[in-house]
């Protein structure tokens, strides 16, 4: 990223706050950006991520605000880019998420230049609002499509590690399900094809379900459910909801491999529930009204956000986060959500293969 940025800086100083997973390797992020005429405003961590001993080294050096609750972050983030655009005349959001999507259009006529935007979630998120200032989306770049692979196999290698110490089993000879057949999910099924496990997989996407079936794990969602032994939550979207948690396998196991609380409807599943109980803090058994078993793994929250290690492909995203920053602040964008254009992702990709790939060669 800094090789990136030293060829393409930020020439007028501006303002940014930022609603964003942290790790390790944030400081470096946070310090490319402070060294490219961005005053870091606000950092306001995703509580279901965050890793206190990063959060507490950030503490030190910027303001950071910690939330309770996801639901807090509209209102503190909107107080932030309250008093941003009072005392800097370009300010930029930086998000993971879409949390402030239904409320971003107060600011249309400020001087927030827009808003960058990370995620699938958001994405979704923001293009259902008739949105009255622009917002560049990086959830759909190609270059985004590199990370998943490592998103699966932290999923799978977290899920390994549940299995093993709670369990005191493995993925041999299980049925895996897998609901979303999208990029998240199709990297699952191929981290999955190293184990000795069944995999099956639904997409509510006919067109995907296509793909599943052409790949060869296609079965409709019921035989899913009623099945499985393990479900790995990927669509980004209430993958299981309402009754369907009835249909379940008795002792099957529930991880989400997207973000938030988006896969497993919680309300539906705690208004069937009878009984709860907390193995540890990563394992919750409800019991239900057919007694039936369900393991949920995280609360619902993503298994693998805590243990994450992306390497370079970290500073890749990071990259192109702080393009899409720039090229925010420094030309005029019209009212609307757009994404990263190719241009952009194809010098990026350039400066990662020198740096990662081509320097020994």
């Amino acid at each position: 990223m800094i090789n990136y940025a030293k060829r393409n800086p930020i020439k007028e100083k501006s303002a940014i706050i930022l609603i964003y997973h942290f790790s390790k390797r944030s400081k470096y992020f946070l310090k490319v950006l402070s060294e490219n005429n961005l005053v870091i405003e606000r950092i306001i961590p995703i509580p279901y991520s965050a890793q206190k001993s990063v959060i507490d080294e950030l503490s030190n050096e910027y303001n950071v605000t910690l939330v309770s609750s996801l639901d807090d972050i509209p209102r503190v983030a909107l107080k932030a880019l309250e008093d941003a655009v009072k005392r800097y005349d370009k300010v930029v959001l930086l998000e993971i998420g879409g949390y402030c999507a239904e409320c971003i259009n107060k600011f249309a006529s400020s001087n927030l230049k827009g808003v960058v935007e990370c995620t699938a979630q958001g994405h979704w998120r923001y293009g259902r609002e008739q949105l009255m200032l622009p917002v560049i989306s990086t959830a759909k770049a190609m270059l985004n499509l590199a990370h998943y692979p490592a998103i699966a196999l932290d999923v799978l290698q977290v899920l390994n590690q549940v299995l093993g110490e709670v369990f005191y089993d493995t993925l041999a000879g299980k049925i895996v399900g897998i609901l979303g057949y999208g990029n998240l999910g199709k990297a699952c099924v191929r981290v999955l094809q190293g184990y000795p496990c069944k995999v099956l997989t639904y997409d509510i996407e006919p067109i995907r379900r296509i793909e599943a079936f052409l790949d060869g794990y296609y079965v409709d969602k019921e035989e899913l459910l009623k099945n499985a032994d393990i479900i790995i939550g990927a669509t980004g979207n209430y993958s299981i909801r309402g009754t369907e948690f009835l249909k379940l396998k008795d002792g099957v196991i529930l991880a989400s491999a997207t973000s938030r609380q988006v896969e497993f409807d919680i309300d539906s599943l705690n208004s069937i529930t009878k009984e709860k109980t907390n193995i540890n803090s990563l394992v919750t058994l409800y019991r239900l009204n057919n007694n039936k078993k369900i393991y949920l793994l995280n609360d619902g929250y993503p298994i693998n956000f805590k243990h994450m290690y992306l390497g370079a492909l970290e500073d890749l995203l990071f990259t192109m986060h702080y393009e899409a920053v720039r090229i925010l602040l420094e030309n005029d964008w019209s009212p609307g959500l757009h994404e990263l254009p190719y241009d952009s992702m194809n010098n990026i990709a350039k400066t990662w293969l020198r740096y990662y790939v081509e320097k020994n060669k």
